[in-house]
C-alpha cells in the first residue's frame, strides 16, 4: 500500500493570484504533493470563487511535478460534459503525466445557484454516468455523435488531447455511491469526519464495483479527504 499525502487548493479562500503562488512554493518543496481546485459558484458575501480550470491551467504552466486536478467538477449542469473533456484534454497536455479528473453529481450550492435546475439524485447519477461515457469516447480523439438520454452531440473531434486518457476519479460520500466510483471510475474521491466502519463499507462497495467491471481495485486511487487537505492511498 502507498500513501501519498497532498492538499487541497482553496480556490473558496484566497484569491487566485496568491493560490497560485503557494502551488508554485509547495511544487517546489515537495514531489508528492496532490492539489485539487474546487470548480463552483459562491452565494455568500465574502470568500473567493474563481474558475477553477483557468487557475488549474495555470497553475499546471508554473509547476512541473506536483498533481493537479478537480475536486470535484460537475459535468452534468452547468457545463457540458463535451466541455469538461476538453478542458481536462487541455490540461492533461500542459501537465502531462500529473493531471486527475475529479468529477461528482455536484451541489445544489453550486448547481443551483447558476442554473436554477436540481434534479433528483438519481437522475443526477444517470446523468454522471453518461457524462463520463461520452468525455471518454472524446478522449479517443474521434468525431462522436452521441444520442444518449441526457446530452446529445454531432460529431464534435477534441483535436488537442493529451498523450492518454486523463484519470478520471468520482466523489461518493456514501457506500452506494462509492460502488458506482468502483464501476465507472479509475478512482474514488471522498471526505473524512466519519466513523471507520463507514470508510470499511465505503471501501468495500468500491471495491465490489471495481471487480464488477473487471478492475483490480488495488490498483485504483483513494482520495480521502481530511480537513482542509486530503490523502491519496
Amino acid at each position: 500500500m502507498k500513501i501519498q499525502l497532498g492538499g487541497k487548493a482553496g480556490t473558496e479562500q484566497y484569491p487566485p493570484e496568491q493560490l497560485l503562488d503557494f502551488v508554485i512554493a509547495a511544487g517546489r518543496a515537495v514531489s508528492t504533493l496532490s492539489m485539487s481546485a474546487i470548480t463552483f459558484i459562491r452565494g455568500l458575501r465574502a470568500g473567493q470563487a474563481c474558475f477553477a480550470w483557468t487557475w488549474l491551467d495555470a497553475a499546471a504552466v508554473k509547476t512541473e511535478r506536483i498533481i493537479l486536478g478537480t475536486g470535484v467538477t460537475c459535468p452534468i449542469l452547468r457545463y457540458h460534459p463535451a466541455i469538461i473533456a476538453q478542458a481536462a484534454a487541455t490540461l492533461g497536455r500542459l501537465a502531462p503525466g500529473r493531471v486527475f479528473l475529479g468529477v461528482g453529481t455536484g451541489e445544489a450550492l453550486n448547481e443551483y445557484a447558476a442554473t436554477g435546475v436540481w434534479p433528483p439524485y438519481n437522475t443526477r447519477r444517470a446523468q454522471m454516468i453518461e457524462a463520463i461515457q461520452l468525455m471518454r469516447e472524446l478522449w479517443k480523439g474521434d468525431a462522436v455523435t452521441h444520442r444518449g438520454e441526457h446530452y446529445q452531440t454531432r460529431r464534435p473531434r477534441l483535436y488537442t488531447r493529451s498523450d492518454s486518457p486523463v484519470p478520471l476519479y468520482i466523489s461518493a460520500l456514501a457506500p452506494n455511491s462509492a460502488r458506482t466510483a468502483g464501476r465507472y471510475g479509475d478512482g474514488l474521491i471522498t471526505v473524512g469526519g466519519e466513523a471507520l466502519d463507514h470508510y470499511r463499507a465505503m471501501l468495500e462497495n468500491f471495491a465490489a464495483g471495481a471487480r464488477e467491471a473487471g478492475k483490480n481495485p488495488d490498483a485504483l486511487p483513494r482520495i480521502i479527504r481530511a480537513g482542509r487537505g486530503f490523502h491519496r492511498r
